[in-house]
């Protein structure tokens, strides 16, 4: 009996160890991060009907306590980079006003309100000589302004200016492999205040609509450094050389943007286009829009203006100002990233940058299904979709009852972990149904799907084999015994 015993002791623990690496892998099963997609641009009416409510109450990325943006941070602006996203930013410093351009990045993840400064921060600063080397220990002397950033291709061009009182603003252009490290490009400046009424050119804005590139900028048509009063356009083929189109919006008699307008972006919504702009009324900076239905303009202005002010909550990092508005679209959020001031005098302000949003709808869904196989048959395992949404389940082993989502749709990671990890993209379309197969290693599912034990049937099993095991040595025994009993008796007996 104990030999039987050993046997089945030793055949349970064979099952269990052939299939236990598949149950572990499996508790190890891989996350991915989640990918957002930047999100379907929503008509221009649709974003105006709306109220942007902040996110929270205080800024989602602050000054710094010492250094190169000690002062204020703000004018932020955000591409999407692969894996994360990217923020570029204006940082400023006493004494004098000094300013540079950093770089921050932050997870795809909602609402985007965890970013991390670039340790080696300024990235771009003013030249030692040249159109942007200004006059050090000067009000503003020494001085870039950050404008915008745009991808083309591998390379990122990086639009700024110099604001250098009392000389002319200027735009220039950098370039850079990595986003990192930019070089400034040799032709600079590539938009100078050439034309009649036209005293500064600065604070550029550029997007690409069908490849050909709008550069938007902040001008005055006085000489007047600190206030200037108009947005101007200029069109280009490669993103370097630039034709001026002419003004496209000035400030207003009365209201939000009276006195003075600043630095402006441009969103492309489904139906036009909208400029987003901060206004000055003499006392506070303010969020506002003028649209249009072409990217040359000309552009009118919202009647609803200012669609974003100062939250009037005394201690509030914005209290007193809001400007530098941007819109940056995520799934069916629209946000408003801008920066705050704490000050009711806005260059005396401390600015940080702050997050507000609306939401805009649930769009109609797509279905995703997902098999997973190993080796010719179907297994089941677990299974993490990464996307708009994040959904996680189980597969099984029947071709006929995958694994199934109704999904918002957008561009999905579908990960699981057998033997060996695998992730397979996806886009979901909607109204559409998506399939993904997760083959960890093997050939290609039969149509019958094999039988493979879940650890807990071998339990089973081997338990109820070694309790038979038992039954039958006892009872063998038994009989053995009273055999060699009744041997005995009949020995006596003769």
């Amino acid at each position: 009996m104990k030999d039987y015993r050993l046997f089945v002791l030793l055949f349970s623990l064979t099952l269990i160890l052939y299939e236990l690496p598949a149950y572990r892998n499996l508790a190890l099963s891989q996350t991915t991060p989640i990918t957002l997609s930047q999100g379907t641009s929503p008509s221009m009416n649709e974003i105006l009907s709306k109220t942007f409510e902040r996110v929270q109450t205080t800024p989602i990325m602050t000054h710094s306590d010492v250094g190169w943006d000690s002062l204020n941070i703000g004018g932020p602006f955000i591409i999407d980079d692969g894996s994360q996203l990217v923020m570029y930013f204006l940082g400023q410093t006493l004494p004098y006003y000094t300013c540079a351009i950093g770089r921050a990045t932050g997870p795809k993840i909602e609402p985007p309100v965890s970013w991390t400064k670039y340790a080696g921060n300024p990235i771009l600063t003013t030249s030692d000589s040249g159109w942007d080397s200004g006059t050090p220990n000067t009000i503003n002397g020494n001085s870039i302004r950050f404008g915008s950033v745009v991808k083309i291709g591998a390379t990122y061009y990086l639009y700024y200016s110099r604001e250098i009182s009392p000389l002319p603003g200027m735009i220039g252009l950098a370039t850079s492999t990595d986003g990192i490290n930019f070089v400034k490009y040799a032709g600079n400046p590539i938009l100078t205040p050439d034309m009649v009424g036209e005293y500064h050119c600065a604070i550029p804005c550029v997007i690409n609509v069908g490849g050909v590139y709008y550069m938007y900028y902040t001008s005055s048509s006085v000489n007047n450094f600190w206030t200037p009063n108009q947005y101007r356009v200029a069109s280009s083929s490669d993103g370097i050389h630039f034709t001026k189109l002419g003004v496209i919006l000035t400030t207003s008699s009365s209201g939000s943007d009276s006195v003075g307008v600043e630095q402006c972006k441009v969103y492309q919504a489904s139906d036009g286009y909208m400029l987003v702009y901060e206004g000055f009324d003499g006392v506070a900076y303010s969020c506002n829009v003028a649209t249009s239905s072409s990217p040359a303009g000309p552009f009118t202005k919202f009647s609803g203006n200012p669609i974003f002010q100062k939250s009037g909550v005394p201690g509030t990092f914005d209290q007193y100002q809001v400007a530098t508005p941007y819109f940056y679209m995520m799934n069916e959020k629209l946000y408003l990233f801008y920066q705050g001031g704490d000050s009711p005098t806005g260059y005396l302000s401390h600015w940080s940058i702050g997050l507000a949003a609306i939401s805009l709808g649930t769009p109609d869904t797509g279905v995703l299904k997902v098999f997973a196989s190993y080796n010719a048959s179907y297994v089941v395992t677990s299974v993490t979709v990464s996307g708009p949404q994040t959904v996680v389940g189980t597969t099984t082993t029947d071709l006929n009852a995958p694994l199934s989502f109704s999904l918002t749709p957008g561009s999905y990671v579908v990960s699981g972990t057998y033997f060996s990890p695998r992730s397979e993209s996806i886009e979901v379309v909607e109204g559409q149904t998506s399939t993904v197969t997760l083959n960890f290693g093997g050939p290609l599912p039969p149509s019958v799907p094999e039988l493979h034990l879940p650890l807990q049937l071998i339990f089973i099993v081997s338990a109820f084999a070694s309790v038979a095991g038992l039954v039958f040595f006892a009872r063998r025994r038994s009989t053995h015994y009273f055999s060699i009993n009744r041997r005995g008796k009949h020995r006596r007996h003769l």
